[in-house]
């Protein structure tokens, strides 16, 4: 979930719709945050499996963040074809 929302109010609100479930480690993280972490701890949230939450995101971390999902999604459609 991508929100301009504060992190309180994204997590509450992430939380009624099932997308965290109250027991994970750090879920929300704001866009400062995001911006801060290393190109590899960027993607290693998402090989997390608990539910992923940016709020206080500006166009710039959406950007980022979608570049990331893309090259995840293409890496796991090789990794399918190779495999058949």
């Amino acid at each position: 979930m991508i929100t301009g929302d504060a992190k309180e109010t994204a997590v509450a609100v992430a939380k009624e719709l099932g997308i965290l479930r109250g027991n994970e480690k750090n879920p929300c993280y704001t866009g400062a945050e995001f911006e801060a972490l290393s190109e590899n701890s960027k993607k290693d949230i998402f090989a997390k499996r608990e539910g992923k939450v940016f709020c206080r995101v500006e166009p710039r971390h959406k950007r980022e963040l979608v570049k990331i999902l893309i090259e995840l999604v293409r890496r796991f459609v090789s990794i399918m074809i190779f495999l058949g």
